[in-house]
């Protein structure tokens, strides 16, 4: 397929799969931070990050922050958009679909009783994000590899088809028990997160190496890359550029510090790195950022 600069997008519908409970479905791989203003769906969207950050704010003023191996529900009708309106590098997958559309049976392995059992389950789940379990994240990894081969175009668009609902099929049934089970994950992350999270913000000149990262947390180094990107899906370094660009961005609203104390205060080289590290995963200048309106 082609590839633009920023980001590859493979994108199908529920039409060439005549499945009306299926509204649309996609992979992106954004490679630096692209714009998405708010909106909403007319049905649940489920997103999952294989890798890399995304952060979801919603119209109540809540926000739902993904990262490597995390999914997220968003009901119906409910605006939302990426944080500060941009998406930043990662690899998204995403599915809109409606349990109860009209003739939701059509070419599915379900009767009506189990889509309307889904359907709850969904409802009851609200906006949320969780970590997906080995199931859910193949189901997504199986579409991915699906949109591939349809697009490569030499292979039977029958069994494509074919092979298609039977994917979206798992992946409502896979959707439904992830959500049954999702919390006690959930919280062994948050905990592994915060803990991270605190001791690179009381470090952030210091830029801490996987060394030092793996000894406050009693592991080896390798140990402790292997779990660090387990639980985040970014590497130790990536973790920290976002935390430090973060920073650097209430430094920007908060203070009256240029933008070379700011690069220098959080351990950049430079004002010219910073500002490529910056825009790389909020799509503008320090600059241009600082002279955009506060929320």
């Amino acid at each position: 397929m082609p590839r633009a600069r920023a980001r590859s997008r493979m994108t199908f519908t529920g039409e060439w799969l005549s499945m009306p409970f299926i509204k649309s479905g996609g992979f992106d791989e954004i490679r630096r931070c692209i714009d998405l203003e708010p909106h909403a769906h007319d049905s649940f969207e489920f997103t999952y990050i294989s890798e890399g950050e995304v952060t979801w704010e919603l119209e109540d003023g809540s926000s739902l922050n993904l990262h490597g191996g995390s999914a997220a529900i968003i009901g119906p009708h409910v605006n939302h958009h990426g944080k500060d309106c941009v998406i930043q590098p990662s690899r998204l997958f995403w599915l809109v679909l409606n349990p109860l559309a009209k003739d939701s049976t059509r070419n599915t392995l379900f009767d009506g009783v189990q889509l309307r059992l889904m359907d709850e389950i969904f409802r009851k789940a609200g906006n949320k994000t969780w970590r997906a379990d080995s199931e859910l994240a193949h189901s997504f990894e199986e579409l991915f590899t699906l949109m591939e081969r349809k697009a490569a175009g030499t292979e039977n668009e029958g069994l494509l088809l074919a092979l298609g609902r039977t994917i979206v099929c798992r992946f409502l049934l896979a959707a439904a028990c992830s959500l049954s089970r999702a919390e006690p994950n959930l919280a062994k992350e948050k905990a592994f997160l915060s803990g991270a999270r605190v001791f690179l913000l009381e470090n952030l000149h210091d830029k801490p190496g996987v060394s030092e990262l793996a000894a406050h947390f009693g592991l080896s180094p390798a140990r402790f890359s292997v779990c660090f990107k387990r639980e985040t899906g970014m590497t130790p370094a990536d973790y920290l550029r976002r935390i430090r660009c973060e920073e650097a961005i209430r430094l920007m609203r908060d203070t009256s510090l240029s933008i070379t104390e700011i690069a220098f205060r959080l351990g950049f080289a430079s004002g010219q790195h910073f500002s490529g590290v910056f825009k790389k995963y909020f799509g503008a200048s320090p600059k241009g950022f600082r002279a955009q309106p506060k929320p």
